[in-house]
């Protein structure tokens, strides 16, 4: 399942970037990292959210072969 790796979740942030709102998530369960986007790509991911979730399954079964 997706994220079975993280071995923890923190909270998602928000910022301003050149005047805009920003959510940023931390990569792999640590804000060591983070990937920052703002409304237009979250729009986005939410109308492929089943691609993008068929494609971790898809990846996730790759890797365990």
């Amino acid at each position: 399942m997706a994220g079975d790796d993280i071995k923890q979740k923190e909270d998602a942030t928000r910022s301003e970037y050149k005047g805009h709102s920003m959510l940023n998530l931390p990569l792999n369960g640590t804000s060591d990292k983070t990937f920052n986007f703002g409304l237009t790509k979250a729009k986005t991911i939410l109308l492929y959210i089943e691609e993008i979730e068929a494609f971790v399954e898809d990846e996730e079964k790759e890797k365990e072969e």
